[in-house]
């Protein structure tokens, strides 16, 4: 995406200063243009993908889809994937039109740009002094954030407009450093040369080209693969993409590589090419649940080709190029309008779960949603706990604290649904991907803590209840000890997990962090007169259970919905080992296997006896989280 926003940020400022120049500047003639150009496209791709969601997705999966297609059409997908973004999120690859956040950061640009611009030129002031002005702040603001909030440095707007504004920079130049009447000429680009003459910096514009080029090379070979971005590692590609233009259609490189044959007829289908390559690759994915064969890919990526020179071909060139009457113009707003309502009313009811089409599967697919409905009344006691899981079964003070992650609010609901009748109060303390433990942190590479202070603050709250006696602590082990997820799955490759120690102890390692963080809850809550029951967790399957559940466009259903027990200890023995090893030295606290609860000496099923077990690769259904929470009684943990 970078190469395109200096590529946009050259095409478009190059119209608006030629524009200004001319004193043709009309804001009603531009964003008629940007309307023609962007629209009809993408009008065609999001009601298509739409109409393929009908037909072939889950409830979850299409009320997901119309999500983003109402975001998409609004042009504030890069909110809304900010607004998602979270452990528990579904991977990128499983959201079909995700792709529109670049789209949408590029026409958030386009909304200010011009009105600024024209403002400056109306001011008689140099407009490159605009230009840089944005483009340093912009860039400030990206390689401050990255490093803290590196999700939110990607997709805000702020911190990638610097991208746009190094191709007006190269515009402006291009353009022979354009200035309105009485406006101070900034010559220190140049000298006092000609603005005419062919050079940059000095740089003859013959050797721009060969030098983008490497640039571009260097940051496809060199930029560390686990790297945040954009940060700094961006400018390889901005600044590669910005001297490539620079040079001109005269050099070498451009005349010999992009003016080619090829690559000019893959220019004129760039944008529908862009829009529609990835939700047949992401809807793929998602009516398979799993990563297509080569030659399924093979066989999308040419369909993908096909569809976008039939849109150039028969949708976007005639009317880009037809009627440019405003009455096509606000045909197309209306449509799009239209598409969002469709997206924000699908939303709504939730997918359209009683589709026909996917009555047969309805009750299985119960078993795959998240249920989770938000415990205002626990927010409200609790305010420091609301930003994760706090969850009270009942009015009175809790009998019983679970402490942990996402898979320690699974388990609540299965013990509210098996305690609850007793008479016992639950309470839920937890946040996704935190490990219950005093001033231990864990977080995503490249984002910051949020872990340390809520957990350290829930196990305070769970101590000082008198009530509660017992206290449960539950987590996805082998995640925080190997910092990574587990099979080839979207969802889990994207795991970049980071341990960091808060205690006066030196960081040597996540093991070593994991058993000191553990021994150290686990003596404050004995010293505290609390009893600990500490869950093992289940197994983590490594494929999606959606796989196991017949879908419409798909031929067959997974036959083998289990995972073989080797596997599971391979992945979770150091976990075991070290749990067992630390809870020895602590008498108030009992250990309880989960996995033997899915599990024999063979395998670890996913579905029995036709109920479905998880609800994801690793989360375990609601019915999975009742039979953990059975056992659990069986066994007498709770007397």
């Amino acid at each position: 995406m970078d190469i395109f926003f200096v590529i946009s940020g050259y095409l478009i400022s190059r119209i608006l200063l030629r524009q200004l120049v001319s004193g043709r500047f009309s804001f009603a003639h531009f964003y008629a243009a940007r309307v023609l150009r962007i629209f009809p496209a993408l009008i065609l791709v999001v009601a298509a993908s739409l109409a393929i969601g009908w037909i072939s997705l889950f409830p979850d999966e299409y009320s997901a889809l119309a999500r983003h297609a109402l975001w998409g059409a609004g042009f504030v997908e890069n909110f809304g994937l900010l607004k998602e973004h979270s452990y528990f999120d579904t991977a990128t690859e499983l959201k079909p039109l995700m792709h529109l956040w670049s789209l949408a950061v590029e026409e958030q640009f386009y909304l200010l740009f011009p009105a600024l611009l024209w403002g400056i030129w109306r001011l008689r002031h140099n407009p490159l002094g605009l230009i840089l002005a944005i483009l340093a702040l912009s860039f400030t603001l990206n390689v401050v954030g990255i490093g803290h909030h590196a999700t939110r440095t990607f997709f805000l707007p702020q911190t990638r407009f610097w991208e746009l504004m190094v191709g007006a920079v190269f515009a402006y130049i291009d353009l022979g450093k354009p200035t309105p009447p009485g406006a101070a000429r900034l010559h220190w680009l140049d000298g006092d040369r000609p603005p005419t003459r062919p050079v940059f910096f000095n740089i003859d514009q013959a050797h721009l080209g060969p030098v983008g080029l490497c640039l571009l090379v260097m940051a496809i070979l060199i930029t560390p693969s686990g790297s945040t971005f954009p940060g700094w590692w961006a400018l390889l590609p901005v600044m590669g993409a910005g001297l490539i233009v620079a040079a001109g259609p005269d050099a070498s490189t451009n005349r010999w590589i992009l003016a080619s044959g090829p690559m000019r007829s893959l220019g004129l289908i760039s944008y529908p090419l862009y829009l529609w390559h990835w939700p047949i690759l992401s809807l793929s994915k998602i009516i398979l649940s799993e990563t297509p064969s080569v030659s399924i890919r093979a066989f999308s990526i040419g369909v993908c080709g096909l569809l976008a020179a039939l849109t150039y071909v028969y949708v976007e060139r005639p009317i880009r190029y037809g009627s440019r009457s405003m009455a096509v113009v606000r045909y197309l707003l209306l449509a799009l309008g239209l598409l969002a309502l469709t997206g924000l009313i699908t939303n709504l009811n939730d997918g359209w779960p009683h589709r026909p089409i996917i009555q047969g599967t309805y009750a299985q697919l119960q078993e795959v949603r998240f249920y989770r409905p938000r415990d205002r009344n626990c927010d409200a006691l609790h305010p420091v706990l609301a930003e994760g899981y706090c969850e009270l079964s009942g009015e009175s003070k809790p009998d019983l604290i679970v402490l942990g992650d996402s898979h320690a609010n699974m388990l609540y609901w299965g013990l509210t649904k098996v305690l609850g009748s007793t008479g016992m109060t639950i309470a839920n303390f937890g946040h996704p991907a935190c490990l219950p433990f005093l001033d231990v942190s864990v977080h995503q590479r490249g984002e910051g803590d949020d872990c340390t202070k809520f957990m350290n603050e829930a196990i305070r709250l769970a101590t000082a209840n008198s009530r509660s006696e017992v206290i449960v602590l539950s987590a996805r082990g082998p995640l925080y000890l190997s910092g990574h997820g587990y099979g080839d799955v979207p969802s889990e490759r994207r795991l970049d997990i980071l341990l960091e120690d808060h205690s006066t102890h030196p960081r040597e390692g996540a093991r070593k962090i994991f058993a000191e963080g553990l021994a150290r809850t686990l003596d404050y809550f004995e010293a505290n007169g609390k009893k600990v029951i500490f869950v093992i967790d289940l197994p983590e399957l490594g494929f999606s259970p959606q796989a196991c559940i017949s879908r419409p466009l798909r031929a067959a259903a997974r036959s083998d919905c289990s995972l073989p027990y080797a596997d599971y200890m391979k992945r979770a023995n150091e976990y075991r080992a070290l749990v067992a090893e630390v809870i020895a030295h602590h008498a108030n606290t009992k250990l309880f296997d989960a996995s033997q609860v899915f599990c024999n000496e063979i395998t670890c099923k996913a579905m029995d006896s036709g109920e479905m077990l998880y609800r994801d690769t690793d989360h375990p259904s609601l019915t999975g989280a009742v039979r953990i929470a059975k056992k659990m009684q069986a066994d007498g943990l709770f007397k």
